[in-house]
């Protein structure tokens, strides 16, 4: 499967717990409002997500980890209940986080591409 091209500006999702890494996948669920804001941004099957540790429960700025990895976005499905959407996400890009514009736990971020390791 080929990877999208990683853009400089990436929405993020900022989940306290989770750290995501290249050639890993992930099955999450998001509150309604997070899944209707990633929407409103363009952020549906085959889409790019950045997924970012917040480093406490506090949202404030500064609160996530510098670094993250790009998702492609697998599968979305919102839930019966209406309250959440389930998100299917294949890690494949990790990044260094330049700037970030984060209310809460989602928004965007200026981005730098880590070069991967040989081996």
């Amino acid at each position: 499967m080929a990877m999208p091209a990683l853009p400089t500006v990436i929405s993020v999702l900022a989940i306290p717990s989770l750290l995501l890494f290249p050639r890993t996948r992930v099955s999450i669920c998001v509150p309604r409002a997070f899944s209707l804001r990633l929407s409103a941004e363009g952020i549906e099957e085959g889409g790019v997500l950045g997924i970012v540790t917040r480093g406490n429960r506090l949202p404030s700025v500064g609160a996530i980890l510098p670094l993250g990895c790009a998702a492609n976005v697998c599968h979305v499905q919102p839930l019966p209940c209406g309250r959440a959407t389930h998100m299917h996400l294949h890690g494949f890009r990790r990044f260094e986080i330049r700037r970030e514009w984060i209310e809460g736990d989602c928004g965007s971020a200026e981005i730098l591409e880590i070069a991967e390791l040989p081996g």
